[in-house]
C-alpha cells in the first residue's frame, strides 16, 4: 500500500492540481514525491528555466507573479515556496511587524490568493513545501477573526494538501520489503522488526540502513541486523529499560556506557530514560483505564501499534505507584543536573541503580 499512490498515478498520467500544500514529519518521502513531481512536469533540458524556487518571507503578490510567468518552449512551470511565512506559525515567520501587523499581513495573504485559487493559471503547478518541526498555521488557528482565514485551509480547499506523515507499521513494513527487493535483496517480517527497532522509523535513515544491508547479501535476517545496525540512542534507552526491569544491570551499564563513548551527554541519556519512563507512566493509565493498545498510541503519539505493544509489555508487570515514584525521581534527577547542583555522570549511574533496584521488584 502507498498513501500517495493515487497521487503519483495522476502525475504519470498528466494530470496536475494548479496548487499542492506538502508538509509532514516524513522528509524523504516527502522529498522524493517533490522529484517525481519535478520529473513529471518539467521539460528535460529545461528545468532552469522553467522553475523559480522562493523562500520564506516573500510575499502573496510575488508568488503569484511567479506562478503567472509563462513557461519557456513548454507546456508547463513549477514554482517551488519554501517554508512559507503565511503557513508557519508567528515565531518562525520574518520580518519586524508587531503582533497586530503580522495578523494583518496574513489576512491580507488569504484574501489575495483566495481571489486568485479561483482562476489559477493552467500553465503553473506551485507547491508549497513546509519542511519537518513548522507548525502549519498555528499563528492564525489561535487567533479568533484570523482563524476564520487561514491559508492552510484556503489552500487545501482549492489546490491539494497532502500530509507526509511518518508511515503507520503496515505501510512502513511494506515499503521496507520493497525498498530491499529494489536493491537485489530481501527480508522477511522478523528482521524488518529488528531493523526498526535499531534505526527508527526515520526512513531517510532506514534508506541509508537498507542499502548497506543489501549489499552484505541477497537475504537479510535478525542477526545481521544486530550485527551492523547501530542502534539509535532512544532504541539503546527503550533496551537498557528491558534490562533493567529483568534485573539485568550490568547489560544496562553497558548500554549506557556505549551511549556515551558515542558521544551523547549524560543529561541527554537521562532526559530519555525520564521519556521511557513517562512514557510507561501513560501505557500504565491507558491499561488501568482499559483503553488498550489504541489509548497507547494515542498517548505515546505513534502510529504503531508494534511499539505500543512493547510499551504494554514494559508497562503490564510494573504498578502505577512505581512508574510515578520513578518519574519523579528522574524529573528530580534531571533537575538537580541542569541547576549545577549533581555531577551529572554520577547522577546517570546512580539512577541506573535506582531504576534497577524499583523495576526488578516490580511493585
Amino acid at each position: 500500500m502507498n498513501y500517495w499512490q493515487e497521487l503519483y498515478d495522476a502525475w504519470d498520467s498528466g494530470r496536475f492540481a494548479p496548487v499542492y500544500h506538502f508538509y509532514g514529519d516524513e522528509e524523504y518521502i516527502k522529498k522524493n514525491a517533490l522529484a517525481r513531481l519535478r520529473s513529471r512536469l518539467l521539460v528535460p533540458g529545461l528545468e532552469e528555466l522553467n522553475e523559480t524556487i522562493l523562500e520564506g518571507s516573500v510575499s502573496a503578490e510575488d508568488i503569484i507573479e511567479a506562478a503567472e510567468t509563462l513557461p519557456v518552449m513548454a507546456p508547463r512551470r513549477l514554482v517551488l515556496v519554501r517554508d512559507w511565512a503565511g503557513l508557519l506559525q508567528s515565531e518562525r515567520a520574518k520580518g519586524e511587524e508587531d503582533e497586530k501587523g503580522k495578523k494583518k499581513k496574513l489576512l491580507k495573504a488569504y484574501d489575495v490568493f483566495a481571489k486568485w485559487l479561483d482562476d489559477p493559471p493552467p500553465e503553473c503547478t506551485l507547491v508549497f513545501y513546509t519542511r519537518p518541526g513548522d507548525k502549519i498555521d498555528e499563528y492564525v488557528k489561535s487567533r479568533g477573526k484570523a482563524a476564520k482565514k487561514n491559508v492552510f485551509e484556503l489552500l487545501a480547499a482549492k489546490g491539494k494538501a497532502v500530509s507526509f506523515d511518518h508511515l503507520d507499521d503496515r505501510t512502513l513494513f511494506v515499503w521496507i520489503a520493497q525498498r530491499f527487493k529494489a536493491e537485489g535483496s530481501s527480508v522477511d517480517r522478523i528482521a524488518s522488526e529488528a531493523l526498526v527497532t535499531a534505526a527508527g522509523r526515520d526512513c531517510a535513515r532506514l534508506n541509508e540502513e537498507i542499502m548497506k544491508l543489501a549489499s552484505l547479501g541477497d537475504k537479510v535476517d535478525e542477526q545481521l541486523i544486530r550485527r551492523v545496525v547501530t542502534p539509535t540512542p532512544e532504541a539503546t534507552v527503550f533496551e537498557m529499560v528491558d534490562d533493567l526491569t529483568a534485573g539485568r544491570l550490568v547489560a544496562a551499564r553497558q548500554k549506557t556506557d556505549l551511549l556515551l563513548r558515542n558521544g551523547d551527554y549524560p543529561t541527554q541519556i537521562l532526559y530519555m530514560i525520564t521519556r521511557q519512563i513517562r512514557l510507561l507512566c501513560l501505557t500504565r493509565e491507558c491499561l488501568d483505564a482499559g483503553t488498550g493498545q489504541k489509548g497507547v498510541m494515542e498517548a505515546a503519539d505513534t502510529r504503531s501499534t508494534w511499539l505500543a505493544d512493547r510499551l504494554i509489555s514494559q508497562a503490564r508487570p510494573l504498578s502505577p505507584a512505581t512508574l510515578r515514584r520513578l518519574y519523579e525521581e528522574c524529573t528530580q534527577a534531571e533537575y538537580l543536573c541542569k541547576s549545577g547542583r549533581a555531577d551529572h555522570t554520577a547522577m546517570l549511574y546512580r539512577m541506573l541503580i535506582l531504576l534497577g533496584t524499583d523495576l526488578r521488584k516490580k511493585q
